[in-house]
């Protein structure tokens, strides 16, 4: 990777809008407020068969297209992790049965669902077929064969995501497609749950806690967002949250109801993951905090930059991961951005903002929130700094 500042003179850009953006930010419920009875304990009681589609004799759960067993008799064995001994049998006599539940969810957030499933350990030869469908989004999971055992039926833990329509909530719904009498495995299903939000791990796994780095004098962070859904996501954000007074996210790309979050405003693709640098000043640099990550889908952000001009840079360095270090000095209480280019034509504003100190600052780009990519990941980077003309607030 090349690298490079533009002219040193300063220079006049051509004016644009001032930094402005508008963020919605909804309440996602709790994990635990999602979805009732997952692991079907209720009403409890023994084997009852029903057959009208409609009913709700599964506690917070109807029945639909056919024929559902609940098994409340205890004697399959649980799934690792589910206790209880209940489970529900869709489509029992090779019908097409099945059970769904309502529940409130947040326009545009990603819902992840997980249950486990198996076969009906005394019928069919077959794996079973199911049918799990959300927000118009729909999977086809099989099991493993009928394990003619019901102390070990062959539960399998199944994961499916799905994005939350403009509806204000979101019916999940698990459905047999086994069929073919005698042949087809029949569904059953236990121990369902819903989360909100994207996957988000720390990397590399084995480094929780935040380094310092010397160059910035600021803790970093590495967190990893996966993509679980089959839709590309627009702009997905990383909220840190239970952090001291003292420590601020220096690098933070906004606050949501007075928690800071960083941003990657790339479109992520299905299956895909980003990673996200976070930033911690620490006055005292003290032992780092423990933060804790929740990760959502997010509008785009679009800073712009407001008139100003191209302000000298007197240092360049690339450290050994990749990252590169831009020193320059500045004037007490002004706003400078750093914009970065492919090509010294198309330039991209990296955010946040920097305050200037009256002193020499060093900024680092470290790939996203602050810029697009990562600097190592791309064959040239351009790197320029602007100073806006008139004094104000970050």
């Amino acid at each position: 990777m090349s690298l490079s500042p533009s002219s040193r003179g300063p220079r006049r850009l051509s004016p644009v809008w001032a930094v402005c953006f508008l963020l919605s930010h909804a309440a996602v419920p709790r994990a635990a407020e999602l979805i009732q009875n997952g692991n079907f304990e209720l009403p409890g009681g023994g084997i009852r068969t029903e057959f009208v589609p409609g009913s709700t004799f599964i506690t917070d759960w109807t029945t639909t297209d056919g024929a559902v067993m609940y098994r409340g008799d205890g004697d399959f064995d649980d799934p690792e992790g589910i206790e209880g001994g209940n489970c529900v049998v869709l489509g029992p006599y090779w019908s097409s049965g099945g059970i769904q539940q309502t529940f409130a969810a947040v326009t545009g957030q990603v819902y992840s669902v997980s249950f486990y499933a198996a076969a009906d350990p005394n019928n069919g030869t077959n794996a079973a077929i199911l049918r799990v469908s959300a927000a118009g989004v729909v999977a086809i999971m099989s099991t493993q064969p009928p394990s003619r055992n019901q102390t070990d039926v062959g539960w399998v833990l199944k994961k499916f995501s799905f994005i939350s329509d403009v509806t204000g909530a979101a019916t999940l719904k698990f459905q047999n497609l086994g069929t073919n009498v005698g042949v087809d495995g029949i569904a059953m299903i236990d121990g369902v749950d819903v989360v909100s939000g994207l996957p988000v791990e720390t990397v590399p796994r084995t480094n929780s806690v935040p380094q310092l780095l010397l160059q910035t004098g600021l803790f970093e962070q590495v967190v990893r967002v996966t993509n679980p859904t089959l839709s590309s996501l627009p702009a997905v954000r990383v909220l840190v949250s239970g952090l001291p007074a003292a420590v601020r996210v220096y690098n933070a790309s906004g606050h949501a109801g007075g928690v800071p979050y960083v941003q990657s405003n790339v479109p992520l693709p299905p299956g895909g993951t980003v990673d996200l640098t976070v930033e911690y000043y620490i006055p005292d640099r003290s032992s780092p905090p423990a933060a804790n990550f929740s990760a959502e889908v997010a509008p785009p952000m679009s800073p712009a930059v407001g008139p100003g001009a191209v302000f000298p840079i007197d240092r360049f360095r690339e450290l050994a991961d990749g990252s590169v270090l831009v020193g320059f000095s500045t004037l007490s209480d002004r706003i400078y951005f750093v914009q970065y280019s492919p090509n010294l034509s198309t330039w991209r504003t990296a955010f946040p903002s920097i305050k200037g100190t009256g002193s020499r600052v060093q900024w680092l780009d470290n790939g996203p929130p602050k810029t697009e990519s990562h600097p190592r990941d791309e064959p040239d980077r351009f790197y320029r700094v602007v100073l806006i003309d008139s004094p104000q607030q970050p």
